[in-house]
């Protein structure tokens, strides 16, 4: 397995060396796109030096020209740098509020237009979803959400949170649920090692949200996280026949 200490230098590095070139492009930059082009590298850098692929599936069925919700399950390390290097869209994290004050990280997160909502105050984190559409609305860049809120730690799928599905129906964008398989066995939450692999990547048909209103907010999600539990649960059945 990977040196786990080899890997957070190499991440602390990398992290340092981007972060500080997102800044410097924020001031020039106002789409946040340049940083979203410094993320995937930075991505790379991660995937790369810690020996994890992908198997990408379905990324046919999306439109280079289209803005997304993509949602993930949320269940290792790498599920970050995954969405970020095997996405072929300019995307954003909508963030807890917290991470904004990091120095260096943080601030390069808000300088290339990254969201942050406050988690803590259900009233507040309403109010920041409505300022998020808006300014979703007039980017041309995809969101990235992983609902479960926090990293899985037994690798199962947990309950979703509703703010990425509000988000999606306050702007009619469809949401493009992105299955991860296999990444939770490389590295888990509290593992203090790495164990280099391929995971699968399979992106399910965009899910359609036009038509739906505030009140359809809870089947929209029921119905995404249906999607994921079927799809993980036919996965896990071929893994083991195989």
């Amino acid at each position: 397995m990977l040196s786990y200490a080899y890997l957070m230098i190499v991440v602390v590095i990398v992290t340092v060396v981007c972060a500080i070139l997102a800044i410097v492009s924020g001031l020039f930059d106002r789409t946040g796109n340049v940083g979203g082009w410094i993320a995937r590298f930075w991505s790379w850098v991660i995937l790369k030096t810690a020996g994890v692929g992908a198997n990408v599936h379905g990324l046919e069925q999306l439109d280079q020209g289209e803005q997304y919700i993509f949602v993930s399950n949320h269940t290792s390390a790498f599920d970050i740098p995954l969405m970020f290097y095997y996405m072929p869209f300019q995307l954003r994290m909508i963030a807890k509020r917290e991470l904004m004050y990091i120095p260096l990280f943080g601030w390069a997160m808000w300088m290339v237009k990254h969201y942050f909502i406050d988690r803590k105050n259900h009233r507040k984190a309403l109010d920041a979803m409505a300022q998020v559409a808006e300014q979703f609305k007039k980017q041309r860049s995809s969101v990235c959400i992983f609902p479960e809120g926090t990293r899985s730690l037994d690798g199962q799928l947990k309950t979703f949170k509703k703010g990425g599905f509000i988000l999606a129906i306050q702007t009619g964008k469809p949401i493009v649920p992105v299955v991860l398989s296999g990444a939770y066995e490389l590295k888990p939450k509290y593992r203090h090692s790495i164990k280099p692999g391929v995971v699968e990547v399979t992106i399910l048909p965009p899910v359609p949200t036009q038509e739906l209103t505030y009140e359809d907010r809870d089947s929209l999600l029921s119905r995404v996280h249906r999607q994921f539990l079927e799809h993980l649960r036919s996965a896990g059945e071929k893994a083991g026949a195989s």
